[in-house]
């Protein structure tokens, strides 16, 4: 799908995972080329490593449930400071999201931690609805920018991205070796919009295997593991609604 309106943006948002009802939490899905033991463990050995002003301690839960339940013991949203491990149909691929307000964002420490360290690979899916509004002042501003990327983290670090941004018009991005699955003739095309649509990314994901907007794909078992950085700083908290309030819920002011 291309999204030319703010109609086309809430369109697709039905089409993707639990029809974006736990975004901003699924906008940006990470997904380890791992078994879910495996994939949370190394996050806990790492953030155990880290040495920090106001971090108590690491706890790990095991959960059980569907995925929406699951999804549910991130909130409240907040500084990221809890990360959910989520098994896939796939044994071998576990998907990971944390509790930022404004979603997830594990590019860093899977490219480092995982690819550069481990020579673990990963592929992170971004897919944003653009359903902004324009009124005449900034703070007048309702929905989100649109955002489509996929980005491949290799055994060595970053491999391949590919991308469409809007950032108040579209912009097309190329990084990296393009894979043989590729449409790069769709690269071209005078529509920057067009050069990466929905229906190319939910393909190339599932020539790597995945199937990130479907919601069985995931949690064949009810298994998930929780990994939370306690800390003894504030941190604010913010509901779902309130994550998403003037967002992706244009109608709802601000919080």
């Amino acid at each position: 799908m291309v999204v030319r309106s703010v109609s086309d943006g809430d369109a697709l948002a039905a089409e993707l995972l639990l029809g974006s009802r736990w975004a901003p939490i699924t906008n940006r899905l990470s997904f380890i080329n791992l078994p879910l033991e495996d994939a949370a463990g190394i996050w806990r050995e790492w953030e155990e490593s880290r040495d920090y002003e106001g971090k108590e301690s690491v706890v790990t839960s095991a959960h059980h449930g569907g995925l929406e339940d699951l999804l549910g013991t991130l909130l409240p949203l907040g500084a990221g400071t809890r990360v959910l491990f989520v098994e896939t149909a796939d044994p071998n691929w576990t998907l990971a999201v944390d509790n930022s307000v404004r979603g997830p964002d594990l590019h860093s420490v899977l490219t480092v931690q995982y690819g550069q360290k481990r020579k673990i690979r990963s592929v992170i899916v971004t897919e944003i609805p653009h359903t902004l509004e324009k009124k005449t002042r900034q703070d007048q501003y309702r929905g989100c920018y649109g955002a489509r990327k996929l980005q491949v983290v290799g055994p060595g670090g970053f491999a391949r991205t590919v991308a469409v941004i809007n950032e108040d018009k579209w912009v097309f991005i190329s990084n990296g070796d393009p894979f043989e699955f590729e449409n790069t003739a769709a690269y071209g095309l005078p529509r920057k919009a067009e050069r990466f649509t929905h229906e190319m990314l939910v393909d190339y994901c599932r020539h790597l295997g995945l199937d990130p907007f479907n919601e069985s794909f995931y949690v064949p078992n009810g298994r998930a593991i929780l990994v939370e950085s306690i800390v003894s700083y504030p941190v604010r908290e913010y509901s779902l609604a309130e994550a998403r309030a003037g967002n992706e819920d244009r109608d709802v002011p601000r919080t």
